[in-house]
């Protein structure tokens, strides 16, 4: 089950097999539906943060060292280019963009 407190603690709870980076994504995922009237979030990329989350497992089930932020869920503003991603800075002039 996944719980956050520091990063130190999530990283031991992930080598001892107390929590995954898939259930981290899933709590944050679950947590962003339950609080969806707050706006705080433009849109979300479920399928793709948990592609990376599968991978990110992977990776520490074959015992490759976690790096330090190894993970981590995080928010990108839409101010910040992000491939293959919208981005509009809350201005009409970028209204459509992606980014390259």
């Amino acid at each position: 089950m996944f719980r956050f407190t520091t990063i130190k603690d999530y990283h031991s709870d992930l080598l001892n097999g107390l929590t995954t980076c898939v259930e981290a994504v899933q709590h944050y995922l679950h947590a962003c539906s339950e609080n969806a009237s707050l706006n705080a979030w433009l849109e979300l990329f479920p399928e793709e943060a948990l592609l990376r989350a599968a991978a990110l497992d992977a990776e520490r089930t074959a015992g490759k060292p976690l790096q330090p932020l190894h993970g981590l869920v995080i928010g990108i503003k839409d101010v910040l280019a992000y491939e293959g991603h919208r981005m509009s800075a809350s201005s009409n002039m970028l209204e459509g963009y992606t980014a390259v």
